[in-house]
């Protein structure tokens, strides 16, 4: 994220196109021009990243793609299994910090890529 000239002390928004988990150039035959197609993070599950990965398998067949991934996958099925609940009063008061819950994800996570699914 970058600051906002215009207003000290305020950040811009995330945009999503900035944020890339997977990129490849691709040439377009048709102009010869060099394009790049991506998937953002918030894209990167499901069948859309089994998609990617299928139309463009050559070009991320790396080992450190391959990785990634299976990291993806294994967030995807985590995200599938979380809920969410909105809470006020006593109740908030025994929500676990932003710091506890990522660390439950990255366990999680961890998990799911020992499955080794």
């Amino acid at each position: 994220m970058t600051s906002n000239p215009k207003r000290p002390g305020a950040w811009n928004k995330p945009k999503k196109g900035v944020y890339e988990a997977f990129m490849v150039l691709t040439m377009n035959e048709e102009n010869g021009h060099l394009e790049h197609k991506s998937l953002s993070s918030f894209e990167a599950r499901g069948d859309s990243l089994a998609e990617f990965f299928e139309k463009h398998s050559e070009a991320l067949s790396d080992e450190f793609n391959q990785k990634r991934l299976k990291i993806f996958q294994a967030m995807g099925r985590v995200d599938e299994k979380i809920t969410w609940r909105i809470v006020s009063g006593e109740e908030a008061n025994n929500v676990p910090t932003m710091k506890e819950q990522e660390n439950s994800y990255n366990r999680l996570i961890a998990l799911e890529l020992s499955r080794n699914v």
